[in-house]
């Protein structure tokens, strides 16, 4: 098979008529056409959905394989709190699945498709490209054995590749202070991080996470109240661990509200001390909880 080039195409339309369901057939007809995006412009999809006593059904009608797919599901299924998306993605797994065929060799038994070349080559694009999420957040971490509570912000990234899994990415900047009877300690830090995700998605709410690393540096900066009895003085230091991510994204058409926790590692500790006794410190258990918005394709 010859090699597939990235084609940035207008949304495949869809056309969606109702028997009987209890939906919104526009909101329905969006939120599909958004997730085949990259689909061809020229194909026209045609879908009705039909409920009937306790049966519910999708009927897809696609004039790029020339096939008629069903999916029977229950009407009770349509009681979630996003039921136009919950229909929507039912309409779309039907699409892909007929588009799937055109990555099949094509054998001396099987029905001719008919389809312009550029409408197959974009619909077997559309199958590959990974979903991608990009947005900023607000953060808070909490380093355990001292107290330490810094605040900041960053942006983030989200790519599924395949399937349920893909990566998340993310990089911050964060500041903190304390107080004592010696004077303030300010901290700051740098960092990045990288995490191997799998995902759950549960109408428009998405679920997941997995492990990862954070890298980067940080800066502890000490000033005394009295300069002639404590000496100030700067420490800097790789701030660096294993690190596990937690998230939950709530979908808004093409944007997300998110809330991601994580927890790590220091392998490296950057105190500051008194006489001997510390007074802060960027070591062990960390903890963090970001609350971010992005936009999705």
């Amino acid at each position: 098979m010859t090699a597939v080039v990235m084609l940035l195409l207008a949304a495949s339309t869809v056309d969606v008529s109702n028997d009987g369901c209890p939906l919104n057939s526009d909101k329905v007809r969006r939120l599909a056409e958004i997730e085949l995006q990259r689909g061809p412009s020229d194909v026209r999809v045609l879908a009705r959905l039909e409920c009937k006593g306790t049966r519910f059904q999708v009927i897809v009608e696609d004039p790029l394989t020339n096939k008629t797919l069903l999916r029977a599901l229950q009407v009770k299924d349509l009681t979630t709190n996003a039921p136009e998306r919950f229909a929507a993605l039912a309409l779309v797994e039907l699409v892909e699945a007929s588009w799937s065929e055109l990555l099949l060799p094509p054998t001396a038994s099987s029905a001719p498709v008919v389809a312009a070349p550029e409408a197959k080559r974009a619909a077997v694009e559309s199958l590959g490209r990974p979903r991608v999420r990009l947005g900023a957040h607000g953060s808070a971490r909490v380093f355990t054995g001292s107290g330490l509570v810094m605040g900041g912000g960053g942006v983030h990234a989200r790519v599924t590749l395949i399937g349920p899994f893909g990566i998340a990415i993310d990089l911050g900047a964060e500041h903190g202070e304390t107080k004592t009877s010696a004077g303030l300690v300010v901290a700051d830090s740098l960092s990045a991080a990288g995490f191997a995700v799998a995902h759950l998605q549960l109408g428009r709410v998405l679920l997941g996470g997995g492990p990862g690393f954070r890298g980067g540096g940080a800066r502890l900066v000490g000033t005394p109240v009295d300069s002639t009895v404590v000496e100030g003085r700067t420490l800097s230091a790789a701030l660096a661990g294993p690190a596990l991510l937690g998230e939950a994204a709530l979908g808004l058409g093409r944007f997300d509200l998110s809330f991601t926790v994580e927890s790590g590692w220091a392998l490296w500790n950057l105190q500051g001390r008194v006489d001997g006794q510390p007074l802060t410190a960027l070591a062990n258990l960390w903890l963090s909880a970001t609350l971010g918005v992005g936009v999705q394709w």
